[in-house]
């Protein structure tokens, strides 16, 4: 018996983009590491590149000379070189149009000075070449006629592209850090970027009047990074804001539409909004198929693990996942924390789905880089110990040790109520059953369940995840009475949101028809069992011997019913066939000096046949 999966996941949710060197060194953060998130933030929109690291020659996507030192002085590494403050990064920023300016004049200065040079030094040379020239002169007016409608065209481009830039700067340096944000001047420095960015968001349609373009960056910027700080409801609003803008600008790329829908489906599934995922992964994969390449491939294959992973089936997200580190390491080679927290989730899965030898060496190959990186690698190495824990199966020891290792750094750097952290207590708790622990086990259930449930809502599927893992400690307790309301109540719950044939429903239900079984009603228990499908719960928890296991259950309800019927014939048959065959697999795996109980209810109801 195992229990169910953890209950962390996500692509790109495990380490923020945007903080600042210092702060991962274990540093206390400051106002300059704010500057430093305002800094990536501000690269991120202005380039379009929404949830890529700033990397050797960023500046290529940053046209404006000012904006290109602007953003350096705000991301420098080294603090004491750092703009001193959002204040400054804004002042700097409400000047730019001044500052542009004196640098055109400046350069206008210059280039009439070497013009002026230039002629006299020319009109020495040129007098026995007069005639030429004026022949020449007539075939140059009609190539500058051309350039002219050519530089014309350009000149609107680039109008556009200034507007654009000047919009989200403005909504950068007025509502993000400036005055006009409420909530910065009230709190001043103690405002942190959750709260700044949850009030500047109430302003974006205020400066984007027209620029659809430029608000649909914006939106997908905060969308990103509200998914990052698990801020999911403010991401899938974002998200959808952001989509439906670029879906009306004719001028909108349908790479921008592709990557709006890839982290709508992601921020659906967290949500566990089943249905609504696997809707917009339709014209994700149609976009997608009609305009192929490496890209397009990681945004459908990143989708569409998101959506495997929350809904149980980890054999499949495992494919996805492997397709979509393939394509972006061919697309964004140096996106390391993207790269990784897709290795992250792989590693996961693969270990959920039986694959341990492929999840042990991603891990062990990610374990191994990262504690080599000049940056600090040391969360990406905790993350990964975390990940790879099921892969050890029953050594106890040393899945305790990679937790133990893992734990303290994971709430250190990402906080006690992250994702993250929450789906290493479903680890320790899976290990406490695996350990026959059940007392420390019920407890952690308890306390987990409680915490997810305050942080994902009664319509979250993980809700009731963890609650079916309450029931089933209960039951591996003997506590019959006490297991059964939370997982009757779980597999309700799940069959309504990740629907009746999900491998996550299909757990609950086993785990239900187990204590059904005990509990003597074979008729409940077997309407449950005829629901099961062992190719299902396959894919949620790769054994081999799903089959088999269902095959015990009916026996056993089939004795139990036999028994009430005074032993009909063919009852008793059946039930024998079922039962024998099954538990010659099932001892392959149990401990038998310490069977589980299902072991040990089949085993007597065999032999009360016999």
């Amino acid at each position: 018996m195992t229990l169910n999966e953890g209950v962390g996941d996500e692509n790109g949710s495990w380490t923020p983009l945007y903080l600042a060197p210092e702060v991962f060194e274990g540093h206390t953060p400051t106002a300059q590491s704010d500057v430093y998130a305002l800094g990536i933030l501000l690269y991120q929109v202005l380039s379009g590149q929404i949830g890529r690291p700033m990397a050797s020659g960023w500046e290529q996507a940053i046209a404006d000379p000012l904006l290109q030192d602007d953003i350096r002085q705000a991301t420098n590494g080294d603090p004491a070189r750092r703009l001193s403050s959002a204040a400054e990064l804004a002042a700097r920023l409400r000047s730019i149009e001044v500052r542009r300016q004196r640098a055109a004049d400046q350069a206008e200065r210059e280039a009439s000075a070497e013009r002026l040079h230039a002629t006299l030094a020319r009109a020495k040379a040129r007098r026995p070449f007069v005639l030429a020239l004026i022949s020449v002169l007539i075939v140059s007016v009609g190539i500058a006629l051309w350039h002219r409608q050519v530089a014309v065209r350009a000149s609107n481009e680039a109008r556009i592209e200034l507007e654009r830039a000047s919009a989200i700067t403005r909504f950068v340096t007025e509502d993000l850090i400036g005055s006009s944000n409420p909530l910065v001047s009230a709190k001043g420095a103690e405002a942190n970027l959750k709260e700044v960015l949850l009030a500047a968001r109430t302003r974006i349609g205020q400066h984007f009047s027209g620029h659809a373009s430029a608000e649909a960056s914006v939106r997908l910027s905060l969308a990103t990074l509200f998914n990052t700080i698990d801020l999911f409801p403010e991401a899938e609003q974002e998200a959808r804001q952001a989509l439906a803008l670029i879906d009306s600008d004719s001028r909108s790329t349908k790479r921008e539409s592709l990557q709006a829908r890839s982290l709508l489906v992601s921020v659906l599934s967290k949500l566990g909004k089943h249905d609504e995922a696997a809707t917009e992964l339709i014209p994700l994969s149609a976009i997608a198929t009609q305009y192929p390449s490496a890209e397009s491939r990681y945004l459908v294959a990143s989708a569409k693990g998101s959506y495997l992973i929350t809904s149980g089936d980890y054999a499949g997200a495992a494919g996805e996942l492997t397709a979509a580190v393939d394509a972006l390491g061919k697309i964004q080679p140096i996106n390391q924390v993207l790269l990784d927290s897709l290795r992250l989730n792989l590693i996961t899965c693969l270990a959920l789905s039986g694959a341990d030898a492929d999840a042990k060496a991603i891990a062990d190959s990610l374990i191994a880089e990262a504690s080599k990186r000049h940056d600090d690698g040391e969360l990406t190495v905790a993350l990964a110990k975390m990940a790879v824990v099921r892969a050890y199966g029953e050594d106890h020891a040393s899945v305790g040790r990679l937790l133990a290792e893992a734990q303290p750094i994971i709430v250190e750097r990402l906080g006690d109520n992250h994702s993250r952290h929450l789906q290493l207590l479903g680890e320790l708790l899976g290990l406490s059953l695996r350990q026959g622990k059940l007392e420390d086990g019920i407890q952690y259930a308890e306390k987990l369940h409680a915490r997810v449930r305050a942080k994902n809502g009664d319509a979250h599927p993980l809700t009731y995840v963890t609650l079916s893992n309450w029931g089933l400690l209960l039951y591996e307790a003997g506590q019959l009475e006490q297991a059964a309301p939370p997982l009757r109540e779980a597999c309700k719950r799940l069959a309504a949101i990740t629907g009746i044939n999900s491998p996550r429903t299909q757990i609950c239900q086993q785990s239900l028809a187990s204590v059904e079984l005990e509990l003597g009603n074979s008729t409940a228990a077997g309407a449950l069992i005829d629901g099961l499908d062992a190719q299902t719960l396959e894919t949620s928890r790769t054994t081999g011997l799903w089959q088999a296991t269902i095959d015990a259950m009916r026996g056993i309800a089939l004795q139990q019913a036999g028994d009430i019927a005074l032993q009909q014939a063919g009852d008793a048959a059946a039930a024998r066939a079922l039962l024998a065959p099954a538990l010659d697999q099932l001892a392959s795996e149990e401990d038998l000096d310490a069977p589980g109980r299902l072991y040990v209810l089949a085993h007597e109801a065999l032999i009360k046949l016999q």
